[in-house]
């Protein structure tokens, strides 16, 4: 989620998109998201699509890849990264917290 809100963020603060996969990669905790985070970065510095480098990164699920591949083609990727981060925060919290009674 940080790293998928991370992006959305500086994305939307229109800073440029390598740039912006670097920052997030690095705002990771986890070291294997931020090398693949690093990965994405030089795959889209040499040409790549973004939706292309994200799903190398091997953590998107097939209806994260299709959501992030529509708003990048919409030219609203930094809309779909963060309600990205909205789901998967909640969905975390939901674990935390358990079934409801």
């Amino acid at each position: 989620a940080r790293f998928c809100r991370t992006l959305g963020l500086l994305l939307a603060n229109e800073t440029p998109i390598v740039e912006s996969l670097d920052l997030a990669a690095a705002s990771g905790g986890d070291a294997g998201l931020r090398r693949a985070g690093w990965n994405a970065a030089r795959l889209v510095a040499n040409g790549e699509s973004v939706i292309n480098a994200l799903d190398e990164m091997g953590w998107l699920t097939p209806s994260a890849c299709w959501i992030l591949q529509h708003g990048e083609e919409r030219g609203m990727l930094d809309q779909a990264l963060l309600r990205m981060a909205d789901a998967l925060t909640a969905s975390r919290n939901a674990k935390v917290r358990g079934p409801k009674p």
